[in-house]
């Protein structure tokens, strides 16, 4: 995505209230000023135009998206006859750990088609199923805060420990080593494990077994599965290296964690 320097702070902490939404159609006049009141507003657009906001013009090209905040003054210029956006007037609650800064306008670039058709498919979901139609403009907004956002990585980061990061998530349940999350991201293992523990703070290998001890915590807290299906699960198929592992990290055995996790959340 191609992004302009201004933002708003957005609050994404919390799902949207989505008031109104569909497809806009303009042009038969050549400009359109307005204000939403108490509204948020996401346009993804497919004509050529300019909008102004607070006096700052940002262009309107085929595959852009804007988001503009309540009370402000919205003027459209359209540079043609037939103009077609999909729209969403929202609400949002006041935040509540921060917000996210959004661009006002940005370039989606390839990802504009599957984000319009996902868009258009909520605005089929609205009238009957809201709620629904809500969750799937509410991650069309987190994507749009992008790299700056706290779910996203950073733009700083590394390719190849972007791809890592989320390698270990997707294969977690595998005998997986550095060699060969080095080998998937075309490193050599020294390579990426200078990279990795530069940016991310721990080793390849302390990074990997904290996933798989998170993972293997919440399933001996919520599952009734026994202890050897969980570390098969989390890639420490060996019982009693995964034991050991986890009496390591959180100072009993996985029997005695379970024990106290399930009595806490009874």
């Amino acid at each position: 995505m191609t992004r302009h320097e201004n933002t708003w702070p957005i609050p994404l902490d919390s799902q949207p209230t989505l008031l109104i939404m569909g497809i806009g159609r303009h042009g038969t006049v050549p400009m359109e000023r307005y204000t939403l009141g108490a509204v948020w507003c996401l346009h993804l657009y497919r004509y050529h135009g300019c909008l102004r906001v607070q006096g700052e013009d940002y262009p309107i090209r085929p595959g852009f998206a804007s988001i503009t905040p309540p009370h402000v003054i919205l003027e459209h210029q359209f540079d043609q006859p037939q103009c077609l956006h999909a729209f969403a007037h929202f609400s949002l609650p006041a935040a509540s750990s921060g917000a996210c800064p959004i661009p006002v306008m940005q370039d989606i670039g390839e990802d504009f088609d599957r984000m319009n058709a996902d868009f258009e498919q909520a605005i089929g979901f609205f009238p009957a199923g809201p709620r629904r139609a809500e969750v799937r403009v509410w991650d069309i907004l987190w994507q749009l805060t992008g790299p700056s956002s706290p779910a996203s990585p950073d733009t700083r980061q590394h390719p190849a420990v972007r791809q890592t990061l989320q390698a270990v998530e997707l294969r977690l349940g595998e005998l997986l080593s550095v060699f060969a999350l080095a080998e998937a991201v075309s490193l050599s293992p020294s390579h990426l494990s200078r990279l990795f523990r530069a940016e991310v703070g721990v080793t390849v290998v302390g990074y990997l077994q904290s996933r798989r001890v998170e993972r293997a915590k919440h399933l001996l807290t919520y599952s009734s599965l026994p202890p050897k299906a969980i570390a098969v699960q989390v890639g420490l198929p060996d019982l009693h290296h995964f034991n050991k592992v986890l009496h390591r990290v959180v100072g009993i055995s996985p029997r005695a964690f379970r024990a106290e996790a399930q009595n806490k959340v009874q």
